[in-house]
């Protein structure tokens, strides 16, 4: 391997071309290896060999170009083929390892939108960093399960703190419904409870325009992060049931 590097990493940008090609062609081969004969899905270690990879990218990209020029070659290449590597691994069904190049390549995409800057990118870095801290970059039902259980929770929080605002005395009371409004709102995608509305509907009635207006807001929070959440975990579910490789 050192001779392989030391020859393909010449001075000359063609043969840095070449050893990319090699490069590529060596672990998709290898991993084609690994995937094809029965019994070797225990020694499939995606996780050290896309490390290794990463590694030897960097053998290639040129010196004499600027660290930004650098940054950007480097994690392209490594996008297309870990996504490569990937597809490899759902060929052979392989889901575990799939899900290790998902991840990587997700955490690639959010450095390479780091590099490039700009406010631009700040909505897509927001939502892609919102899917993948949820679902693990898309491979984790419970982690997903778990974020989803916190926002209720917080939610019914945020329930309370208005019911303690519009004069609740009964603690108790008002937990148990801000608990319950918040987890069939957040389940049917609606205002989840018809006593919370009662509430809301008096409040209303007594001017509190301001009181109302911020817990339409909650409300509608909360069921925007509902629709979305609960579309991720009806795709993971669906991969999940269906044993598909990402």
């Amino acid at each position: 391997n050192t001779d392989f590097h030391q020859v393909l990493c010449g001075s000359c940008w063609f043969f840095r071309i070449d050893y990319l090609d090699a490069l590529s062609l060596k672990h998709a081969s290898e991993i084609r290896a690994e995937a094809s004969f029965p019994g070797m899905e225990s020694q499939i270690n995606p996780t050290a060999r896309l490390a290794n990879f990463e590694k030897e990218t960097g053998f290639a990209v040129s010196l004499k170009a600027s660290e930004e020029v650098r940054t950007r070659t480097a994690l392209n290449y490594q996008i297309q083929e870990v996504n490569k590597f990937r597809r490899i691994y759902n060929e052979y069904e392989e889901v575990t390892a799939a899900e290790a190049c998902l991840r990587k390549m997700a955490k690639l995409q959010k450095l390479m939108l780091k590099s490039q800057g700009g406010g631009k990118n700040w909505l897509l870095r927001t939502g892609l960093g919102y899917s993948d801290m949820l679902t693990r970059s898309g491979t984790s039902v419970a982690r997903l399960l778990i974020w989803n259980c916190v926002i209720i929770f917080s939610f019914s929080l945020i329930f309370m703190l208005l019911l303690a605002l519009h004069g609740w005395d009964t603690l108790a009371n008002s937990a148990w419904l801000s608990l319950s409004h918040s987890i069939w709102s957040f389940i049917e995608l609606q205002s989840g409870s018809a006593e919370f509305d009662a509430v809301v509907t008096s409040a209303s009635r007594n001017g509190e325009s301001a009181w109302v207006f911020c817990y339409r807001a909650v409300l509608f929070l909360e069921i925007v992060l509902a629709y979305i959440n609960q579309g991720l975990l009806i795709a993971l579910l669906y991969r999940r049931v269906t044993r598909r490789a990402p």
